[in-house]
């Protein structure tokens, strides 16, 4: 592969994961309305975005559990042996809200966010809607919302069109597979997949990490269909999920 084509391939790879959806240029403002604007001194960015997502084909959640609609919200990462502090967004699609940059605080062995609900309140949004990627050295950390479930990861793409089939494959790093699993005609929006850290036959697979490939045929208008990918390293430990 030469160096162009290498670069191209790295700033597809990156947009795939996070999507410009909007200039990175919050800024100070009146708090009270819902506009994407910094808040709180300044330590999180939260508000509604006017995003163009016709064409998104994004990975927009990889997480455990969901926010239950009380005052104060909190979100946990875990912290990994030579991993940078994460990078994360927040969001849902209702409205579409949004959550990014946020201001970490390390703990022992986590990372931890908490905020109150009032830019939700107000947009009348869910918390259980939010979805949420945290990424560090380029690769994926789950975010836990509130207590863990026992169906596992939960993982979404965003389409910004029907798809005529998407799959998800987990595989080793050494290109072993995992699981895999297919989804067929899904509307142009979120596609839910759900991941309980066992493999095919049923057993527990052990902590490490994980190569995460979703693959999608793409329905387009007056257009042929469109193969798109997404290839993501990601960290998984089976005690995340209990």
């Amino acid at each position: 592969m030469n160096r162009l084509a290498f670069l191209g391939f790295f700033l597809l790879s990156i947009l795939s994961i996070n999507p410009i959806t909007q200039a990175q240029n919050c800024s100070s403002g009146n708090t009270q309305n819902t506009t994407c604007l910094l808040r709180e001194n300044d330590k999180r960015c939260e508000g509604i975005i006017n995003p163009d997502v016709s064409n998104d084909f994004t990975l927009i959640s990889f997480a455990i559990g969901q926010l239950q609609p009380t005052q104060k919200l909190k979100i946990q990462i875990p912290i990994i042996a030579n991993l940078s502090e994460p990078k994360v967004r927040i969001q849902s699609r209702i409205k579409y809200y949004q959550l990014d940059p946020l201001e970490l605080k390390k703990t022992a062995n986590q990372w931890t966010f908490e905020w109150d609900n009032n830019v939700l309140s107000k947009a009348s949004i869910s918390p259980n809607t939010l979805r949420g990627v945290a990424k560090a050295n380029n690769v994926i950390i789950p975010v836990r919302f509130g207590q863990a479930n026992t169906s596992g990861y939960d993982i979404s793409i965003y389409t910004g069109n029907r798809t005529k089939n998407i799959t998800l494959t987990i595989q080793q790093t050494n290109g072993n597979q995992v699981y895999s699993k297919t989804l067929t005609n899904q509307p142009g929006n979120e596609v839910k997949f759900s991941w309980n850290g066992k493999n095919q036959q049923g057993k527990i697979v052990p902590a490490g990490r994980y190569i995460l490939t979703v693959n999608a045929l793409i329905e387009r208008k007056n257009d042929s269909p469109k193969e798109r990918k997404i290839t993501q390293q990601f960290e998984h430990n089976p005690s995340w999920l209990k």
